[in-house]
């Protein structure tokens, strides 16, 4: 995951650049919950990403930590021409370490938000 991040380094990218990294860190079946409950695919992320590497957004981590032997606590900020926010995540793996499940929660840089 960290090397996934610094992927993210301010520069424009295809996805095509960065997808075989994305293709095994995330599971097919990778199931992504935001802090409303909404879900989403692991092809609605994948959409997600190519548009912020094409933006040319640069993600700093500020936390990784292994929680349990399955679960990953990681905390990183992300800044382009539209948006600096820092995003939070758990993320559970599967036998593989490969992300089956991410729950997201984010502010905005400069407001509050309870989520964090």
């Amino acid at each position: 995951m960290t090397y996934y991040l610094t992927l993210f380094d301010g520069k424009k990218k295809s996805f095509e650049d960065v997808k075989h990294v994305f293709n095994s860190l995330y599971h097919e079946d990778c199931i992504i919950t935001d802090g409303d409950g909404n879900t989403r695919t692991r092809e609605e992320m994948k959409q997600t990403h190519a548009k912020k590497l094409a933006m040319a957004s640069k993600c700093t981590l500020l936390l990784f930590r292994v929680i349990t032997f399955d679960t990953i606590e990681i905390k990183y900020r992300i800044v382009n021409d539209e948006e600096d926010k820092v995003v939070y995540q758990l993320l559970t793996t599967n036998g593989d370490n490969r992300v089956v499940k991410r729950g997201l929660w984010w502010k905005i840089v400069g407001e509050r938000c309870d989520c964090l």
